[in-house]
C-alpha cells in the first residue's frame, strides 16, 4: 500500500522522526521510502504491505493519506534508466543535500531507501540518491552516517527554498489543552499553521457548541466525541444522541452498541409524568411555541395551558391522550373523575364547551391538526421507555429524519426528548452522568432550554 506523508507542522525534529519510525514498526516489519522533488515542492512516500493509516492519531505531527494523484503513482513506479555509481558517504542532513543540489544546478530529484524492523543497522540505511545531469539521469548510493532520524529532520518554518505538504484540518487525539477565550469559547482558525485539538482533553461537565458550514466535519467530530466518551468513560458516564437528519447514529462504529428510539420499529412516550405539573405544563407550552402561535390567540393557549395541566395533573400525558381529551368527550368525562383541581374541572365543564362550539377553528383545531401529524408514532410496533434505557444503555440515539417528518414534527419531537432528559435529570431519576449531543440544536431549540442549561444536573 502507499501512502502520502503529510505534516501539522514546517518543523520536524529527529525526535520526531524516532518516534515516527517506532510507530510504524508496531504494526509492520518493512517499510520503503521515496521522497521526491520537483522544483521548490518536496513529495514524501511510504510503501508497506500493511494497513498505516489505521495508526493516524499515534502519528502526530505526521499524518498518512492515500489521497495522490495517478501521475504521482506513475511517477513513482516507474524506472528512469540511470548510471550508477558505487557508494559514498554523506553526514549531511537530506534537506540540505536536496538544496545544495539545486544550486549546483544538478537537482535531486529521487530519494529512497528501505527499512527494517530487524534490521540492527537500519539507523545507517543505503539510500539512493537519483539526480537529473542534464538530459541524464545519475543514481548514487549513498551510505549516510548520522542517524537516520537526525538525516531527515528539517526546519522549513523560514525556508523560501522549500517546502512540504501540509495536513488538511483533520481531527487528532494528541494531548494539547483547549486554547478559549475569556468567555471559554474554542475558536478553529484557518491560520497559516493548521491547528488541532485533542478530544481527549474536553472537559465534558461544560457545555459546547460546534459551529462550522456544511461540510466542515461537525458530525464527524461529534462521532469522534460520543466514541472516545463509550470507550474511556466506561459507566460514570451515558450519551443520548438527538440526530434530526437521522445521519449522525449511522457513523457510529458498530462495535459501539446502543439502543435506537427511531420511532418506526420502537418508540417512546414524548412526555414523562413524574409529578411536577406546573413546571410540566410550562415547559410544554413553550415546545409548543415554537410550532404553534399560541402567544397572540388567548383563546388556543388557554385551551392548551389546561389540557396539558390537566393530563400532567393526573400523570396521565401522552400525545394520545392529549387528542383524545380534546376531541371525545367520553374519555375526557373518565379523565376528569381523576382530577382534584378545581380550577382545571370548572375549565372542561364550561368555559371549553364554548370555545369548542364557538372557537373551534382558532381555539381547537390548530393543537387536532398538530397532534394528528405525530400519529406515526402509534404505528411503532415497540414502546420503551426513555428513562429505562439511559440508565441501561452506554448510547441511546433517537433518529428523528427531518427531510421524512418534515421540520415542525422533528422540532417538537427532538424539543420533547430534550426536556423530558433535562426534566429526569433534575428530578434524580438518572443514576449516572449523561452528555446530551444534537445534531444540530436549531433544529429542536425552544427558548426553556437555553434556561436549562444555565443549570447543573449532571448533564453536559
Amino acid at each position: 500500500m502507499l501512502y502520502k506523508i503529510t505534516f501539522f507542522k514546517t518543523t520536524i525534529s529527529a525526535a520526531d522522526w524516532d518516534q515516527f519510525l517506532f510507530t510504524l514498526f508496531s504494526v509492520t516489519n518493512r517499510v520503503n521510502y521515496i521522497i521526491t522533488t520537483q522544483g521548490q515542492k518536496l513529495e514524501y512516500y511510504i510503501f508497506s504491505s500493511k494497513k498505516l493509516d489505521v495508526i493516524n492519531s499515534r502519528l502526530f505531527p505526521f499524518y498518512l493519506t492515500d489521497e495522490y494523484t495517478e501521475y504521482e503513482y506513475h511517477q513513482l513506479c516507474q524506472r528512469k534508466t540511470s548510471t550508477s555509481f558505487v557508494a559514498n558517504i554523506t553526514r549531511k542532513q537530506l534537506i540540505k543535500s536536496i538544496e545544495q543540489k539545486r544550486l549546483d544546478s544538478k537537482p535531486l530529484i529521487k530519494v529512497s531507501f528501505s527499512l527494517s524492523k530487524y534490521n540492527l543497522f537500519r539507523n545507517l540505511p543505503l539510500v539512493h540518491y537519483l539526480y537529473n545531469y542534464g538530459n541524464k539521469f545519475v543514481e548514487k548510493k549513498v551510505i549516510v552516517l548520522c542517524p537516520l532520524s537526525q538525516f531527515l529532520a528539517f526546519d522549513l518554518s523560514n525556508s523560501i527554498n522549500s517546502e512540504i505538504t501540509r495536513v488538511k484540518p483533520v481531527l487528532a487525539t494528541n494531548k494539547i489543552n483547549f486554547v478559549t477565550n475569556t468567555q471559554g469559547i474554542l475558536t478553529l482558525k484557518q491560520l497559516e499553521s493548521n491547528q488541532q485539538f485533542a478530544i481527549s482533553s474536553f472537559d465534558f461537565q461544560r457545555h459546547g457548541l460546534i459551529v462550522g458550514q456544511s461540510g466542515s466535519g461537525k458530525s464527524f467530530l461529534l462521532k469522534l466525541m460520543i466514541e472516545d466518551i463509550l470507550r474511556k468513560k466506561g459507566t460514570e458516564y451515558g450519551v443520548v444522541l438527538i440526530d434530526p437528519h437521522a445521519n449522525l447514529s449511522q457513523l457510529i462504529d458498530p462495535k459501539f452498541h446502543h439502543s435506537k428510539i427511531d420511532f418506526i420499529q420502537n418508540k417512546t412516550n414524548l412526555f414523562i409524568n413524574i409529578g411536577q405539573p406546573i413546571l410540566s405544563t410550562e415547559l410544554t407550552l413553550d415546545l409548543f411555541s415554537t410550532v404553534l402561535d399560541i402567544r397572540s390567540n388567548p383563546n388556543l393557549m388557554r385551551v392548551l395551558k389546561y389540557a396539558l395541566n390537566t393530563l400532567f395533573g393526573i400523570n396521565q400525558m401522552s400525545v394520545e391522550n392529549l387528542k383524545k381529551l380534546l376531541t371525545d368527550s367520553i374519555f375526557r368525562k373518565e379523565m376528569l373523575k381523576q382530577v382534584t383541581d378545581r380550577n382545571n374541572l370548572q375549565f372542561f365543564e364550561t368555559e371549553y364547551q364554548r370555545l369548542y362550539t364557538s372557537e373551534y377553528a382558532t381555539a381547537v383545531l390548530p393543537i387536532i391538526n398538530l397532534l394528528s401529524e405525530l400519529d406515526f408514532i402509534n404505528n411503532a410496533p415497540n414502546t420503551v421507555e426513555l428513562e429505562k434505557q439511559i440508565n441501561t444503555q452506554a448510547l441511546v440515539s433517537l433518529p428523528i429524519n427531518q427531510a421524512n417528518l418534515g421540520t415542525t414534527v422533528c422540532r417538537l419531537v427532538g424539543g420533547a426528548i430534550i426536556q423530558q432528559i433535562f426534566t429526569l435529570m433534575q428530578s434524580g431519576k438518572i443514576a449516572k452522568k449523561i452528555t446530551l449531543v444534537v445534531d444540530e440544536f436549531s433544529v429542536v431549540q425552544t427558548p426553556s432550554l437555553f434556561i436549562f442549561c444555565l443549570k447543573r444536573v449532571n448533564l453536559a
